[in-house]
């Protein structure tokens, strides 16, 4: 379907303002530190305990960003460092009992402030803007910036579904999009 090119520009400056989004969600959430701090955390809750470069992947940062995110949220008492078991040399990244408490908390006041943020919307417009955002990224995720080709990338495991009770509401739509999509 071909869309309208003043839609598509409005489109693309609406998602620019996501990075101030993001920092507004931060704040409501309490999360003091790094920008970056509750989404650290939700990937050391979801995929850890893993390496760092696990988390940097799934953040799609590079390692030394995901080093300086790890260690600010080490140094709080959020994460620890556990023995691998497979590699004795090296360490995991595994959510500490503090931030499992900081993550949830983070998460029930951010639900609290977009509930206030989007009391008069109805029902559709809510689930539609979830729903877009995730088929946005979802499609995005497909396109390669270097030619115009789907590429391979998946952001979720393929034996990770919606009704996963250790994903957030954000990642199950995102499940739920990916099992649609497949």
């Amino acid at each position: 379907m071909s869309h309208d090119d003043h839609d598509i520009d409005a489109l693309a400056l609406a998602l620019y303002h996501l990075s101030a989004l993001r920092r507004d969600l931060q704040r409501f959430a309490g999360i003091e530190h790094a920008v970056a701090g509750l989404t650290v955390l939700s990937v050391v809750h979801r995929i850890g305990p893993a390496r760092i470069s696990d988390v940097a992947g799934d953040m799609q940062v590079n390692l030394s960003v995901a080093s300086r995110q790890i260690q600010a949220l080490q140094d709080e008492g959020f994460v620890d460092r556990v023995a691998d078991p497979h590699d004795g040399r090296s360490s995991l990244i595994a959510i500490s009992d503090a931030g499992t408490a900081k993550l949830e908390a983070a998460h029930h006041r951010l639900k609290g402030a977009i509930a206030t943020a989007v009391e008069d919307w109805d029902r559709d417009e809510v689930t539609g803007l979830a729903d877009g955002i995730v088929r946005l990224r979802g499609a995005l995720g497909t396109c390669d910036s270097h030619d115009d080709g789907p590429s391979a990338a998946t952001h979720l495991p393929a034996d990770r579904t919606a009704a996963d009770p250790t994903l957030t509401p954000a990642e199950a739509a995102g499940a739920r999009h990916e099992e649609h999509v497949r």
